[in-house]
């Protein structure tokens, strides 16, 4: 088996050991291994017909019915969540432009393609950011250094959960729950400004700075030192625009409350395979300098798995709950069923991963997402609905 299945097929290993002097148990068990052979072979086809779909859920619940015989302790009696996210592998304009017409050019993402993500920690943007100002990379980090980065991420937002209401100055007149809630707003709403929103902050932060350094100096200057001074005055009247135009359209929680985070600790999660299947071919919405891949693989559906527990837990943000209870403000249409996290989610969550390839339709890789979610599930007592 493939990388994508070591989480069931450890399991099932486990039982054979701890069964290993029962051979009525020991029968149960290969056969299970047979099912979950047959169930990832059909739900990783391209293409899928409704006799496809009738004999996965057939050999679901046969998985079922079999560990239920063997294994008299399951993992979670009260059944498991399945969240989905879908990666698609975007074509650069830049890089097609920068060819002569018919050249074929290896993209950035083409190394994605193939690659496994299961058992995999998910990292938020901002996970990676922070260790690369500690001078690391995410890849060839401790674990130490990813836990107090983790720490550091987690500490920054928990200072802006304090429930004091935040009323954004650009344009939306509701109060957010807090500067958390605020931000959280943001990222749902659109990812690519908040993360803007973000370097802004950083970038207003560091000029600042510079002009409160260029102010002490001037400040030192004698009277004899005319140029220096005109020139110094000239120079933080400058970034005084620069800071005003970098401002603009940016809330002050940006500037004034945030210190390490400059990208994005946020991960988003959907409750809809269907929504995952959507990024994964490329087709939830366009991305500027860029083309969606459609040909071979051109993304990949994540599936996860938690219990009700686990999701406490980790802290993941149920959107559409914190919407109806006035926490966030987020137009009912673009909340795509999403549950967030913050930071990151640990590898052992992410249970399996299947490839959208070009010509899939959204819902035909959708059930095939699900299918697989419910048979990763079944050690854990089958998914249970939201």
């Amino acid at each position: 088996m493939q990388s994508v299945e070591m989480d069931v097929e450890n399991y099932l290993n486990q039982l054979l050991e701890k069964n290993k002097n029962d051979s009525s148990k020991v029968q149960k068990i290969n056969q299970a291994k047979g099912v979950v052979s047959s169930i990832i072979a059909l739900t990783s086809r391209p293409q899928q017909d409704d006799k496809d779909s009738e004999r996965v859920t057939s050999l679901t619940n046969q998985l079922s019915t079999l560990l239920g015989q063997v294994d008299s302790n399951p993992v979670n009696v009260d059944g498991a969540l399945a969240l989905y996210r879908g990666l698609h592998w975007w074509i650069s304009k830049a890089d097609i432009d920068r060819l002569p017409k018919g050249k074929k050019t290896r993209q950035v993402e083409d190394a994605r393609i193939g690659q496994s993500f299961v058992n995999i920690e998910t990292t938020s943007n901002a996970l990676r950011q922070i260790l690369q100002t500690k001078g690391v990379e995410y890849e060839s980090a401790t674990r130490s250094q990813i836990i107090a980065a983790i720490a550091a991420i987690k500490n920054e937002l928990r200072s802006l959960s304090d429930g004091v209401e935040f009323y954004s100055a650009t344009g939306v007149k509701k109060p957010f729950a807090d500067g958390f809630h605020y931000l959280l707003s943001r990222f749902v709403g659109n990812q690519r400004a908040f993360e803007e929103r973000l370097e802004a902050g950083r970038m207003v932060r560091s000029l600042w700075t510079e002009v409160a350094s260029m102010r002490s100096r001037l400040a030192s200057l004698n009277k004899s030192q005319i140029r220096e001074s005109f020139l110094l005055t000239k120079r933080i009247d400058a970034v005084d625009e620069n800071i005003r135009r970098e401002l603009s359209g940016v809330d002050s929680i940006y500037v004034e409350r945030l210190n390490l985070l400059t990208k994005s600790p946020f991960i988003s999660t959907s409750k809809s395979a269907l929504n995952a299947s959507n990024y994964a071919l490329g087709s939830k919405f366009d991305r500027d300098g860029y083309v969606a891949r459609k040909n071979g693989e051109v993304g990949k559906t994540l599936v996860y798995i938690f219990s009700l527990k686990d999701l406490q837990r980790l802290g993941a943000l149920d959107i559409e709950k914190l919407r109806n209870q006035n926490k966030v403000v987020i137009g009912q249409s673009i909340q795509d069923m999403e549950i967030t996290f913050t930071a990151s989610i640990p590898g052992n969550y992410l249970r399996a991963q299947l490839a959208a390839q070009g010509g899939d339709s959204p819902s035909g890789l959708a059930a095939r997402t699900e299918q697989r979610a419910a048979a990763e599930a079944t050690r854990d007592g089958g998914i249970r609905s939201w």
